[in-house]
């Protein structure tokens, strides 16, 4: 490329804090748990971009000659708030390179969850988009892309020129969501749309377990495909539902209807009120139903004995989520198995580290008298006292399948009679079968396999599953929401009061 042609090309910052909120687990979210996930920044960004959503704004950017500058993109899962002095870094860090870059770029893309919290701050994406816009004034496009689950706000809407959500839970469509948010962004910057574009949207009182937050089944499939007929209106840019992260605990929270448009902002507001009201009517279709976990487990035996060769009975134990937040220090289905001396061939997670410890110093081959699990909520969860043969201990990193660097610190196998029970210094999200796989364990050589997860495992277990079940579990992911003390929330909001009519 000719310097003359170097010299013209559009440019786009990229930088985010990504990191989803808990207020139900003990603790807080610090630099370490940043740090197992590696932060990458400049250049290193985009070497371990893979399934991210900056994939899919790098594969535009590069059909487009778009050059992407990058500051850092910093994870830290999902747990408890943040602490302020690890967000207050990281933030500090994407603000100094849009005040370096500032004269010198076209464009922001922001790949940020959406659902964050500090221990000082409710809304800290929409803290740091307002900080961003202020540095860059009002006429620099903004494309932020955000997971279903975000809390949006008012404060994101003002700061934001185009905003892009998953389309799907589970979230397959997180790389192409990050070619939709470049595209749009793409299309500001060269004149195809625009010049000027905004966001606005419309909060909902209402809240709904993940279970029921599905777009394969169940009333959003329908509210996605009425975002997609408004989508096609004149002058709009992205309509996007965001299902919010059911256990935040902040003021405002509540589903969002959001619309980003270069035509008219009042039109683009009754787009956003429609697609809302519409969320609201199907209301009483979010109640979420469960199976008890002896049910599950005969089911498995029944699958076992008559469908022998179709796969495992698949269970979810959604109300201790690590992907949503949870510690994954149940034992619910395991302290079942144990009191029915259940001979099923089942193969199942706990976080404990103590334990894990245990087991791999005994080594393989051991007899351990462990108490299980419980210890990290133990508001929850009390430990299951168990005796197990140690299988194999381990210890080390993976790169999970959306490219990012997995340390869950000290790992044990053992089994108790013919259950097969992970234990993990460090929770696993087991949104995928990584972490069982990257032990040798193949869910598909089990009868019974369960996932910690409130629906988003899905994707990658449906194709080996004989059967599907959500367990009939508590944990700070419970279903039933009104069962949580939630403290903070801006009342009424549905299901927790379900007598009042106005959605807004």
């Amino acid at each position: 490329m000719s310097a003359d042609n170097q010299a013209s090309r559009l440019r786009v910052l990229v930088g985010a804090i990504r990191h989803e909120v808990h207020s139900f687990v003990p603790g807080t979210t610090g630099g370490d748990a940043f740090a197992r996930r590696g932060n990458p920044a400049g250049e290193a960004m985009f070497a371990q971009a893979t399934g991210s959503s900056l994939e899919g704004a790098m594969r535009v950017a590069e059909a487009r000659g778009i050059e992407l500058i990058g500051s850092v993109i910093a994870s830290g899962g999902g747990g408890g708030p943040v602490e302020e002095e690890v967000y207050a870094h990281h933030a500090a860090t994407i603000l100094a390179a849009v005040e370096e870059q500032r004269d010198r770029i076209d464009g922001i893309y922001l790949p940020l969850h959406g659902a964050m919290a500090t221990t000082q701050r409710d809304d800290p994406e929409g803290d740091l988009l307002h900080d961003i816009r202020a540095i860059v004034g009002d006429e620099l496009p903004i494309a932020v892309s955000l997971d279903l689950h975000a809390h949006f706000t008012d404060r994101m809407a003002s700061a934001a020129s185009v905003v892009v959500g998953y389309r799907t839970c589970p979230h397959t469509d997180i790389v192409e969501t990050g070619e939709r948010a470049m595209g749009l962004l793409a299309d500001l910057l060269d004149g195809t749309r625009g010049p000027v574009a905004r966001t606005v949207h419309r909060k909902i009182r209402l809240m709904a377990s993940s279970e029921a937050h599905d777009t394969t089944f169940g009333p959003l499939t329908a509210m996605q495909a009425l975002a997609r007929e408004l989508e096609a209106e004149p002058g709009v840019l992205a309509v996007s539902i965001f299902a919010t992260q059911p256990w935040m605990d902040v003021p405002d929270v509540g589903w969002s209807a959001v619309v980003s448009t270069d035509g008219d902002i009042e039109d683009a507001q009754r787009l956003a009120d429609r697609l809302a009201l519409a969320l609201w009517e199907q209301r009483e279709r979010y109640h979420v139903a469960k199976t008890p976990i002896a049910e599950a487990l005969a089911a498995a035996h029944r699958v076992a004995r008559e469908q022998p060769g179709t796969g495992p009975v698949v269970v979810a134990d959604g109300a201790d989520s690590p992907s949503a937040g949870a510690m994954g220090d149940g034992t619910q289905l395991l302290a079942e198995i144990v009191a029915r001396d259940d001979d099923v061939r089942a193969l199942l997670m706990v976080t404990d580290g103590e334990s894990a410890h245990r087991a791999a110093k005994a080594g393989p081959g051991a007899t351990v008298e462990l108490d299980l699990g419980g210890r990290l909520t133990p508001q929850f969860f009390e430990p299951l006292p168990i005796t197990a043969e140690v299988v194999q201990a381990a210890e080390g990193s993976y790169r999970g399948a959306d490219g990012v660097e997995v340390s869950l610190g000290q790992r044990a196998i053992v089994k108790v009679r013919q259950t097969t029970v992970v234990i993990n210094e460090h929770k696993a999200s087991q949104l995928d079968m990584d972490p069982y796989l990257q032990l040798g364990l193949d869910p598909r050589d089990f009868e019974l396999v369960q996932a910690k997860s409130a629906g988003g495992f899905r994707a990658a277990y449906t194709p080996i599953a004989a059967e599907i079940y959500d367990l009939d579990t508590s944990g700070p992911c419970d279903s039933e929401l009104t069962r949580l003390p939630f403290k903070r929330i801006t009342r009424p909001l549905w299901p927790f009061d379900e007598d009042f009519v106005e959605p807004w």
